[in-house]
C-alpha cells in the first residue's frame, strides 16, 4: 500500500487506494531519444530521420527549411514565411510550401543551430534541436 511514495502532478491524479493493494498495467506506445549535446540540458537534439548519403561537412552547400517554436509550441519563425496580402485580412505572414529553401555553407556564416543539425543529418533527414537560449536569427539575404 505504501509503495507509491512519490509526489508529483501525475501521482496526484491517481485514485487513492486507501490502504488496499492495486495493480497498474502500463503500455509504452512511443518514446523519443534526445541527445544532450552540452551535457547540461541546455541543448537537446532528436533525429527523426537520419536521411541518406553523406553527412554535411565544412564548406558543404546545404539547402534547408527550418522553423523556430516558442516554449508554448507556437511558431515564431519559419524559413518558408512569406507575406500574404488578402482581402479583408490585411498583411500577414504565412508559410509557403512551394518556397525554395535558403542556401547555407557549413562553417561559413551558417546559423549555429542549423549547422549543428546539418552536421548530424544526411540528405532528406529530419531533426529537432531544443535550446534554452538560441543565438539571434540569421539576417535575410
Amino acid at each position: 500500500p505504501a509503495r507509491m511514495a512519490a509526489a508529483g502532478s501525475l501521482v496526484g491524479m491517481l485514485p487513492d487506494c486507501k490502504g488496499q493493494v492495486s495493480i497498474w498495467e502500463a503500455t509504452l506506445l512511443r518514446f523519443s531519444t534526445w541527445a544532450d549535446l552540452e551535457r547540461d540540458g541546455r541543448v537537446l537534439q532528436k533525429i527523426g530521420q537520419e536521411g541518406y548519403g553523406k553527412f554535411a561537412e565544412r564548406l558543404s552547400d546545404v539547402f534547408i527549411h527550418w522553423r523556430i517554436f516558442g516554449p508554448d509550441g507556437s511558431m515564431l519563425h519559419s524559413s518558408r514565411n512569406t507575406v500574404s496580402i488578402g482581402e479583408g485580412d490585411g498583411i500577414k505572414q504565412v508559410e509557403d510550401e512551394d518556397k525554395a529553401p535558403p542556401h547555407y555553407v557549413i562553417g561559413e556564416g551558417c546559423w549555429e543551430p542549423l549547422e549543428v543539425l546539418c552536421r548530424s543529418l544526411r540528405q532528406g533527414g529530419v531533426g529537432e534541436l531544443r535550446m534554452r537560449r538560441f543565438p539571434p536569427l540569421p539576417a535575410e539575404t
